[in-house]
């Protein structure tokens, strides 16, 4: 994997729910514990952009939750939380 990004849709009722039944139907799965997709799936996350610094400088020893994504600075900017799911616009 060369890049990612983290987003975070929270636990919750109403939009972050509604989030996460949105999610699981698009790549046809359920959104508990960190996943590889093969072939990837394309979404559409909405979401507040959050500025993570505990990311700054993680190298060998990074956050945990975040997958891979934590072993390098593409981390520091997360969507999160997430409001909307929804397919890839064409």
């Amino acid at each position: 994997m060369d890049s990612c990004i983290v987003v975070e849709i929270p636990d919750g009722l109403g939009n972050f729910a509604q989030a996460r039944v949105d999610f699981d139907a698009l790549v046809q799965s359920t959104s508990a514990g960190d996943q590889d997709f093969s072939p990837a799936v394309r979404v559409r996350v909405i979401g507040a952009a959050f500025f993570d610094g505990e990311h700054r400088g993680a190298g060998a020893n990074p956050p945990h939750g975040h997958g891979r994504c934590n072993s390098s600075t593409r981390a520091l900017w997360e969507l999160h939380p997430v409001y909307f799911v929804k397919p890839p616009t064409q």
